[in-house]
């Protein structure tokens, strides 16, 4: 751990994911934890450093033995069930920071207006400042500041325009970017209902997209094997994927972002025990059941299902700002669907800027 560069800092220690469960320790003391396989967090370790440090990080993954989410992992795998993986899939990395600190952005595009709202987030209330094309805008945390973009280049599949921007708070300064696009759900020109971008109707063609990799299944051997499979569907003429009950790490989303390709994100599946008749045959069959939870969609327990809407926000949290993303999907099929609706209703109110496939056309 390097060497504290100024008094007062702060030193994080940033997980991209760990599956299932993790617990960390520096020198025998307990500085953070966090429940949920896919999601990133964060731990502030500044309190228990030493000159020389052990640092002890236990992961805890019962797979398709709770409740917690799993995606397609299965301890026993075959079929459509794939080999599961434990512990630290994502990148783990430290950063010192001041004692005011930048923790995080939220940016929300506004195309029909050529303009973009940034929250810039802290846990300090004060002046903050926004750097964009030669500007220096000034605001205040955690509320949100307008950038103006003069002759705006809108963002698509076709036309991947990304704009840079730094954010500044103190002595912390931030580099990121947005562009300016709108996905909404419209009507075309026969009245029909269809999904828009930037306020046309658009047709999305793309794939289910799994992420596993032979070499490393979550993980990708290298950042060449992302930019090697959305490039080639890209080439295969799509210009979605929708990302299957995983979440990948946030360098697969910049690829989306820059070379193109609208994402829909998946929340990741988990349930506690799987019923075939009635978490997929009974659809097929024309038969629909009120999704109130209930053990026929493995849906029984109210932990489980708390831990689903933890989950749900933290994903929010993480890829609200990419670009790529243009529709969420709560639930997988009927695999511990409940409530769509109001979970729906839910994700709605964490980001009202994006569609909902609420259930994925299974049990509605």
């Amino acid at each position: 751990l390097a060497e504290q560069p100024r008094e007062g800092a702060r030193l994080l220690l940033h997980f991209g994911a760990a599956d299932q469960e993790c617990t960390v320790y520096l020198n025998k003391r307990r500085v953070g934890a966090h429940v949920g396989g896919y999601t990133a967090f964060t731990v502030d370790v500044t309190d228990a450093l030493a000159e020389e440090n052990e640092l002890l990080v236990a992961v805890r993954d019962g797979t398709d033995t709770n409740a917690l989410s799993r995606g397609k992992q299965k301890t026993k795998r075959g079929g459509i069930w794939y080999t599961p993986q434990s512990g630290l899939w994502q990148t783990v990395w430290a950063e010192w920071v001041p004692e005011r600190y930048i923790t995080g952005l939220r940016i929300t595009p506004d195309a029909a207006n050529a303009c973009v709202r940034v929250e810039v987030q802290s846990d300090y209330d004060g002046a903050c400042y926004l750097h964009f094309a030669g500007r220096r805008i000034g605001g205040f945390t955690n509320r949100e500041t307008v950038i103006r973009v003069k002759d705006a280049e809108l963002w698509s599949p076709e036309h991947p325009k990304l704009y840079a921007f730094e954010a500044e708070l103190g002595s912390d300064r931030v580099k990121s970017y947005f562009a300016l696009r709108d996905v909404a759900v419209g009507k075309d020109a026969q009245g029909r209902p269809c999904l828009m971008l930037n306020g046309k109707p658009y047709y999305h063609c793309g794939v289910l997209d799994q992420g596993y990799y032979p070499d490393g299944l979550y993980t990708a051997p290298s950042d060449a094997a992302m930019i090697y499979d959305i490039t080639l569907m890209k080439r295969m003429g799509f210009n979605m994927l929708r990302k299957h009950i995983k979440i990948e790490p946030l360098r697969w989303y910049y690829h989306c972002d820059r070379l193109g390709m609208i994402v829909w994100q998946d929340m990741v599946s988990c349930f506690e025990g799987w019923r075939t008749l009635t978490m997929q045959v009974l659809p097929f069959l024309g038969l629909h059941l009120h999704d109130a939870p209930s053990a026929r969609l493995g849906r029984a327990g109210e932990p489980g299902r708390q831990q689903f809407l933890r989950d749900m926000a933290d994903t929010v949290d993480l890829l609200y700002n990419c670009v790529s993303l243009g529709l969420w999907v709560p639930f997988n099929e009927g695999w511990g669907q409940f409530s769509a609706l109001e979970v729906a209703d839910r994700l709605r109110a964490m980001d009202p800027t994006r569609p909902i496939d609420h259930a994925s056309g299974w049990h509605d």
